[in-house]
C-alpha cells in the first residue's frame, strides 16, 4: 500500500460515514471476511489496505465492508434471498456464489475492478475512493455477472458518460 496513493473524498456523501458506523461490529467483520471473498486473503489486505484497522472508513478495507453492508442489508426483508424476489434480496446471494477470491491492488487507474478466472476478482484503488457505498455493491454484482459467465457484449446508448456506441456494456 505504501506505493499507492490516494486520496479520501467526502465520506458524509461516499455514505462511508453513516454504514461505517454500524459495520465496526465483530459479527459484521466476521461475516463479511468469511462470506465474500477476502477469508485465505489476509496478505493483500494487511500492509496499509486495513486488516489491522478495519473500521477505519479511511482505508480500503473498511470501504470494501460498508459495501459488503450495503449489498446484504438494503432490501427490508433481506433474509429472503431468493432469486424470484427483487435483486436487493438476491444480490448478495449471487455475489457469494460467484466470488471466492477478493483481492486488492493499487491499480494503473484504467479499471475500478477486474475478473480473473476461478472466482478471482481484483479491486483498485477506484473501487474504493471514486464509487460511493452503494457503488462498490454495485461493483461486486457486476464482477459477479462476468464471474457467472456474462461478459460484456454491447454498446454504451445514447448519453453515456462512458461513451455512445463504445463497446464494453453489459446487455442484460
Amino acid at each position: 500500500m505504501a506505493s499507492c496513493t490516494y486520496t479520501v473524498p467526502d465520506k458524509a456523501a461516499s455514505g462511508d460515514n453513516f454504514y461505517g458506523a454500524v459495520i465496526c461490529n465483530q459479527v459484521y467483520v466476521d461475516y463479511f471476511w468469511n462470506t465474500y471473498g477476502f477469508s485465505g486473503n489476509k496478505a493483500y489486505w494487511d500492509d496499509g489496505w486495513g486488516w489491522d484497522d478495519c473500521c477505519n472508513t479511511s482505508k480500503p478495507l473498511a470501504r470494501a465492508f460498508n459495501g459488503c453492508y450495503a449489498l446484504t442489508y438494503s432490501a427490508s426483508d433481506y433474509l429472503n434471498d431468493s432469486y424470484s424476489a427483487p435483486i436487493l434480496n438476491w444480490g448478495r446471494r449471487y455475489v457469494r456464489e460467484n466470488i471466492d477470491d477478493l483481492r486488492c491492488f493499487c491499480g494503473d487507474g484504467t479499471a475500478i475492478a477486474r475478473s480473473k478466472s476461478g472466482g478471482l476478482v481484483e479491486v483498485y484503488l477506484g473501487f474504493f475512493y471514486s464509487k460511493d457505498v452503494p457503488g462498490r455493491a454495485e461493483t461486486l454484482i457486476h464482477e459477479s455477472r462476468h464471474q457467472g459467465g456474462k461478459p460484456h457484449d454491447a454498446n454504451f446508448p445514447s448519453g453515456s458518460v462512458f461513451g455512445s456506441g463504445k463497446s464494453g456494456a453489459d446487455s442484460s
